[in-house]
């Protein structure tokens, strides 16, 4: 493979991170690989807030000088800068890395959205000296940006608690230069060290550069222990140096914190340009394709129930392996659920999944349970991180607002309007639910329902939004006859439907309005294209569009946060 400007840089993090203790990185484990950090008491905080000068590191050669009100350029070697807000990042000279990827300097602009919902990335210079320039984050439909967006439910997440907003009018702030933050906010804001990392993301790197046949890498690890954020440093290394046009398969199974889509669904994501910023911005980086989304819905991580979300994690990876086959090199990262580790070795469905997951090399991060995990693969076991500053609902939410507020241009760009979901005409669809109608019916855990109290169990909430087969509907004894009434309720809960995941694939959410039964039609606000709604036919093309509401349990306060 011809070698690539900023390609020296790798061994440069490799050997900058290795220069520590000798415990850094140690090797063992026949025939396993194991990377893990004992001597916990000569590594930096990973959780100290960002309260001292101290804990940014910046080199005494930085400089900042502002080119108008919202763009500065940043000169320097080492840490140049710690952001919060959303900004525009362009190399002007050098290379630098942040949140995993390696940027030389070039034309292109790379969009940074870093809420203090997170801990806030860091850019660094590598091999030298860089010079960077950052500008406030272009806006989105209607003059709104992702800024403004979260800010209606979640106030404050992009600017600085010290700072009035009235008196700037960029949309990102430099610690250290912009802001120091107040002894009462100083834990409002955190960054994370991610030295001991880059070993393990270079070596990796390296290896999907070199080998003739597809790197697959399996994370998997508990909640907050940074696994999320490795991924994300490791999925930006290895587009990084990926065929643009082919770009990493990313196949997430973790239904809790997903990365592309919202919250409750597994899905395969092919992605083409790195991302930088937490899950609930990335609807705003158009990164890459979604090749398939299955909803399984959020049962806790040690819930034994988890036979749909199986069956859905199966019928992924057997898809971007059908994928693979035009695609031998295509690097492919799985995110691992968490019930992975809970699954007897040696049982059918332990020895299916790992044979379907394949990996070349696993990532274990806290105390994940590697017990479980085949003999013959390569190991790196790493320390946890904590990442998030919110707590999972509260990211549930704003994943979801996110994505309700997403708009897809005649371009196929995904942009962002700020009316309220409630009173947004735009987004809002009359949907017939009689036996010629695009709605088959609901899905209800709660099965003690009566008939006559499906509409009303319904109205208010946010729903699953499934394409159906006319199979599927076969198998699940739909007849028209049933649906001559109200609206049908579907015997039985997703883990107990009679119907394989191909046959009932999630192409996104909605939020039921109102259900009027003596029309036979129900509104749905929806951020689902109108043309992709009348495309979701049966596997045949024939009739009418078929589609299956499951009814979720996500909270909508934040529905109500907007109209107040």
């Amino acid at each position: 493979m011809p070698s690539r400007a900023g390609d020296s840089a790798y061994a440069k993090l490799q050997d900058r991170a290795a220069s520590g203790p000798e415990s850094l990185i140690s090797r063992g484990g026949s025939p396993a690989t194991v990377i893990h950090q004992d001597d916990k008491s000569q590594m930096t905080n990973q959780f100290g807030a960002l309260s001292t000068a101290s804990l940014v590191q910046y080199s005494s050669d930085r400089a900042i000088e502002a080119l108008s009100p919202t763009r500065v350029k940043i000169r320097g070697s080492g840490q140049l800068c710690v952001i919060l807000g959303t900004a525009t990042l362009f190399v002007k000279r050098g290379t630098v890395s942040i949140c995993g990827a390696i940027l030389p300097a070039s034309t292109r602009k790379v969009n940074i959205y870093s809420p203090r919902s997170h801990t806030l990335p860091a850019i660094d210079a590598i091999g030298g000296r860089a010079e960077i320039e950052l500008e406030s984050a272009e806006l989105d439909l209607e003059g709104h940006g992702m800024q403004s967006l979260v800010a209606i439910g979640f106030p404050d997440v992009w600017r600085p608690l010290e700072l009035d907003p009235t008196t700037y009018q960029r949309t990102f702030h430099i610690f250290g230069y912009h802001f120091m933050p107040d002894r009462s906010n100083a834990k409002r804001y955190t960054t994370l060290n991610t030295q001991d990392w880059n070993p393990v993301l270079t070596e990796l790197a390296e290896h999907a550069k070199s080998t003739d046949r597809s790197t697959r890498i399996l994370i998997h690890g508990p909640n907050n222990s940074g696994v999320s954020t490795f991924g994300q440093n490791l999925l930006n290394r290895l587009v990084n140096q990926a065929d643009p046009a082919v770009g990493v398969a990313f196949v997430d199974l973790e239904s809790e914190r997903p990365g592309f889509t919202p919250p409750g669904t597994i899905a395969l994501q092919q992605v083409k340009i790195p991302v930088f910023g937490p899950p609930y911005t990335r609807p705003a980086a158009n990164s890459g394709p979604l090749s398939k989304m299955h909803y399984v819905g959020i049962r806790g991580s040690k819930t034994s129930d988890v036979g749909w979300h199986y069956q859905c994690a199966i019928d992924l990876l057997d898809d971007e392996a059908r994928k693979g086959e035009n695609q031998p090199l295509r690097p492919v990262i799985v995110h691992a659920p968490k019930w992975l580790s809970r699954l007897r070795a040696g049982s059918a469905e332990w020895i299916e999944i790992w044979d379907k997951i394949n990996p070349t090399h696993v990532v274990s991060l806290g105390d994940s349970d590697t017990a479980s995990i085949p003999t013959d693969k390569i190991v790196y076991r790493m320390e946890a991180k904590r990442v998030e500053q919110y707590d999972m609902s509260r990211q549930a939410d704003m994943s979801l607002q996110a994505y309700f507020h997403m708009v897809v241009s005649r371009e196929g760009e995904r942009l962002f309007n700020c009316a309220p979901v409630v009173i947004d005409q735009l987004k809002t669809h009359a949907l017939r639910f009689d036996p010629y109608g695009i709605i088959k019916g609901v899905i209800i855990d709660d099965q003690s329902i009566a008939p006559e109290d499906v509409a009303a169990a319904v109205t208010g909430k946010i729903v699953a939004v499934l394409s159906v087969s006319s199979e599927a509907l076969d198998q699940l004894g739909y007849t028209g006859n049933k649906a001559s009434g109200r609206l049908y309720q579907f015997d039985g809960n997703l883990n107990t439907l009679p119907v394989p995941p191909a046959e009932l694939c999630c192409i996104g959410f909605g939020f039921v309005r109102a259900v009027n039964e003596s029309a036979k039609h129900l509104t749905l606000t929806t951020p689902i294209p109108a043309k992709m709604l009348n495309r979701t036919f049966s596997h045949e093309n024939k009739g009418n569009p078929q589609m299956i509401l499951a009814v979720s349990n996500f909270s909508t306060d934040w529905l109500l946060n907007e109209v107040k």
